[in-house]
């Protein structure tokens, strides 16, 4: 039977794992297997990092919806949407599914709601670019011209509202 032995930072004192470990600060944890007396594995080490959650946003009177604004153009990656005049400009309940167009690009904005304080995982799959924004933080960028692809990240959330921001576009195919 084989035991799984770790240790903190720099400190050597070896624990057997037994049960999940707790942390409240960024630690470094190195673990290696042993069989008896002998180690059989190397030493992996990872460091988990305490984060502060973004604060939510306080906003009395948040719109339902999402704003969704349409531009027509040809790109290789996300344009700087700030230069652009959108086509069009309507208010949508949900996140559509990306239109068959082509030389076309999309961004929803909104508020996401989140019930606890937590580390929050999101993904976007596109065939072109696509770029997620919370809180005006990069957490997914998926830019540029390819296949359908997933790109993943992760946002520390406070709970409460928070601003996201969706930017798709597609070239061709």
């Amino acid at each position: 039977e084989l035991d799984i032995r770790y240790w903190f930072n720099n400190n050597r004192n070896l624990c057997t794992y037994f049960d999940p470990i707790v942390l409240d600060e960024t630690t470094t944890i190195h673990a290696q297997t042993f069989d008896g007396r002998k180690s059989v594995s190397p030493i992996v080490s990872t460091t988990f990092r305490k984060v502060t959650p973004w604060t939510s946003t306080d906003i009395r009177d948040v719109k339902e919806g999402v704003t969704l604004n349409t531009y027509e153009g040809v790109w290789d990656e996300l344009p700087n949407f700030s230069t652009l005049t959108p086509t069009s400009v309507s208010r949508v309940d949900e996140l559509i599914e990306a239109p068959e167009q082509e030389h076309v690009a999309r961004v929803f904005e909104g508020y996401v709601r989140v019930d606890e304080n937590a580390m929050y995982e999101f993904a976007l799959s596109s065939d072109d670019g696509s770029r997620l924004l919370i809180d005006q933080n990069v957490v997914v960028d998926n830019d540029g011209l390819h296949g359908t692809q997933e790109k993943r990240g992760s946002a520390p959330l406070a709970k409460g509202l928070h601003y996201f921001r969706l930017e798709w576009f597609n070239k061709e195919g």
